[in-house]
């Protein structure tokens, strides 16, 4: 049966493509993801407003102390509901030169926990996040509900340091934490920055002769950068809290600290996760991809209408105590 012209769905007009393949598309509007939560639509609309408002009044900061502080202070709300959420002690101290903070939930260590820790590696852009908050903040929800011990590490933070100087500093704790666990017992994770110096950390203990990790959490991140392919250059007209420039072409010269096709191959299991409207979405699919055809077990949670980073900061929505429910099991179930 043939549907009558008022039956058949609008079909959008197809837009110019130039030789190279870029479109022209129209303004439209864009309703926000109905397969999301209303607590994470009423989370996206204040945190973009509150964008808009601040890059409205000209509230672009250079000076590198006061970004640490307003990082802090974003990320304090979803640190106390947390702390609230999933009670813990922790204790401060350092591994050669590195400052750590370790993690044990109030509830105590689950039978066969015991011989099997986490390292997190905060976010925070690589120059912010560290001093506590950062670390807390993504160590404390998974401590809690896999009732696991986790040690988050206070990397050095640019523009005083490199990236290569982050890496090392967690490779201090890793050799540290090895010393008590089997290789196959640790897991390491890390949102955002955190999730790319995970994988830096992996690839540095290939080319260092270090045994890798049993598992690995690259969260808001990928093995190819933050801003490539389709979602770095949809993000910010999806509509995102997060400012960051991309290049035009969506395409960043190779970071040498990134894993060869060689080195992927060695990777231990991983979980990709992060949101639809991130502008790493595109680089985490490729990474999953990657690892799956080269015979890794690699998962990859997609959650629709989250932006990225969500699982930091919004406490208070449904997919972000999802993200850390499923982050816990997929730690647990490879040990």
């Amino acid at each position: 049966m043939t549907a009558s012209p008022q039956e058949r769905p609008r079909v959008a007009p197809v837009p110019p493509v130039s030789e190279n393949g870029a479109v022209t598309v129209p303004s439209f509007e864009l309703p926000f993801s109905s397969f999301a939560s209303l607590e994470a639509r009423s989370a996206f609309t204040a945190r973009l407003r509150a964008t808009v408002q601040m890059l409205a009044a000209g509230a672009a900061v250079a000076d590198i102390a006061t970004l640490r502080r307003m990082a802090d202070t974003g990320l304090k709300p979803a640190l106390d509901a947390y702390t609230t959420r999933y009670p813990y002690t922790s204790t401060k101290s350092k591994i050669g030169n590195v400052p750590v903070e370790t993690f044990v939930p109030t509830a105590g260590i689950v039978p066969g926990n015991e011989k099997r820790v986490l390292i997190a590696i905060h976010g925070g852009g690589f120059d912010k996040g560290g001093g506590g908050v950062g670390g807390a903040v993504e160590a404390v929800p998974i401590a809690g509900i896999a009732r696991v011990k986790v040690v988050a590490v206070d990397y050095r933070l640019l523009p005083e340091h490199t990236m290569q100087d982050a890496v090392d500093d967690v490779l201090t704790v890793y050799r540290d934490v090895l010393r008590t666990y089997e290789p196959k017992n640790v897991g390491m994770y890390g949102c955002s920055a955190g999730g790319a110096i995970t994988a830096w950390a992996v690839t540095a203990c290939m080319r260092g002769e270090l045994p890798i990790p049993g598992a690995i959490g690259i969260f808001c991140a990928s093995l190819h950068g933050f801003v490539g392919g389709d979602s770095a250059q949809l993000w910010p007209r999806l509509g995102s809290a997060i400012r960051m420039l991309a290049p035009a072409d969506g395409n960043l010269p190779r970071n040498p600290l990134d894993p060869t096709a060689e080195e992927m191959q060695r990777f231990p299991k991983a979980l990709f996760l992060t949101g639809t409207r991130a502008f790493d979405m595109s680089g985490a699919v490729q990474s999953h991809l990657a690892l799956r055809t080269f015979g890794v077990d690699s998962q990859l949670l997609l959650f629709d209408g989250m932006d990225h980073g969500f699982l930091v900061f919004e406490s208070g929505v449904p997919e972000t105590r999802q993200a850390h429910e499923l982050i816990a099991r997929f730690f647990a179930e490879r040990r």
